[in-house]
């Protein structure tokens, strides 16, 4: 499951502060991970979730590892 999360706007602070990341609260349940994708401030954020029930760490890391990869040789 990919569920696109969209573009937020660029967050308002007072004067003197900003914002360098931000982090969803995201969750999956069941046997499919989940990837969370928004951009904010012209920056792509990504989040895979899963079930460690269902998957092993190892193999995820793998796979994220495998999609980071596509990502930059399409740039």
């Amino acid at each position: 499951m990919v569920p696109n999360i969209g573009i937020v706007d660029e967050y308002l602070v007072p004067d003197g502060l900003r914002v360098i990341g931000s982090r969803w609260a995201t969750t999956s349940r069941g046997p499919g991970a989940t990837l969370f994708g928004s951009a904010a401030n012209g920056r792509l954020n990504l989040d895979l979730v899963y079930d460690t029930g269902f998957h092993q760490a190892e193999v995820v890391g793998e796979v994220a590892k495998q999609f980071e990869a596509l990502l930059i040789a399409s740039r």
